[in-house]
């Protein structure tokens, strides 16, 4: 059975869908992240702070395997935040395992709420994807073997990419080839009524607008969600509708609840190579 979030109290919505709220110590893990992407940087030397975009923050770094062979796979990393916080400088870390594979990592920047709305901030992400399909061949990469992964509201900005309707000049929705989204949340009303977004002022109209749920497919790729097993139902519930959702548009769709594991913790598994779901996300495009 879904979970129904509408369902909910107003006074349990917090609960379901603040992450601080059932992981106090989510700055360690923050603080965690960053000390990892310092290192990561200096193991991995890349094009830094590349602008897609008229934006302040519409950069991108670009990471390409020192043993680059031609037309490599391009992954394409969204950062979380609850599209009002973090940086791609706090999530190099997840290069060096893609490196490994032999791929091409685009990690992405973008604006934050409040200070852009949410309407703008997909319509960058999709500026940026756009960005990477027509420069690919420069940093030697397939521009037709692409690959989303995003992370908490970067999940719900990579799921966003394939419901638009693509101009033909700006993406050919077949090079989308996978999506990896982690732990994700895809309905963006249930922030509506969390304190989250007291800081992203996000209107109830644009939450509706950019909703991933009850929309059509525009591109078929192969998609892997993931959520943590020690997450709250609420929030494992948006991935289990989103996953039931890709299965219904018959997009080869896997999904992974990883046990004991967290919001935080569940991204670095996702790049542990040590770990079932790191070796299933290398695997969309290896």
């Amino acid at each position: 059975m879904p979970f129904n979030w509408r369902e909910l109290p107003v006074d349990q919505m917090e609960q379901h869908f603040n992450p601080r709220s059932v992981n106090p110590d989510i700055q360690d893990h923050v603080d965690r992240y960053i000390a990892r992407s310092a290192e990561a940087r200096l193991a991995s030397p890349g094009q830094y702070d590349l602008r897609y975009g008229e934006g302040e923050k519409q950069t991108l770094d670009i990471h390409i395997p020192q043993s680059c062979v031609k037309d490599a796979p391009l992954a394409i990393f969204i950062h979380g935040g609850y599209w009002r916080g973090l940086d791609k400088q706090d999530h190099s870390f997840v290069v060096p395992p893609i490196v490994a594979s032999g791929a091409i990592v685009a990690n992405v920047n973008y604006d934050l709420c409040p200070q852009v709305t949410l309407d703008v901030i997909v319509d960058e992400i999709a500026q940026a994807v756009s960005y990477c399909h027509l420069n690919a061949e420069q940093w030697g990469a397939d521009p037709n073997n692409l690959y989303l992964i995003g992370h908490s509201a970067g999940a719900h900005l990579g799921a966003r990419m394939l419901l638009r309707d693509w101009p033909q000049h700006e993406l050919n929705t077949a090079a989308l080839r996978g999506v990896a989204a982690i732990t994700g949340v895809y309905e963006p009303e249930v922030i509506l009524d969390v304190s989250v977004n007291q800081e992203a002022q996000i209107s109830a109209q644009t939450a509706r607008q950019q909703s991933c749920l009850d929309r059509a497919f525009t591109s078929n790729p192969n998609m892997l969600i993931a959520v943590g097993g020690d997450e709250p139902g609420g929030w494992i519930g948006q991935s289990q509708s989103f996953a039931a959702q890709c299965i219904d548009a018959k997009l080869h769709t896997q999904m992974f609840i990883v046990p004991d594991t967290n919001h935080m913790t569940v991204l670095e598994h996702a790049f542990n190579t040590d770990e079932p779901l790191c070796t299933a996300i290398l695997d969309l495009w290896r």
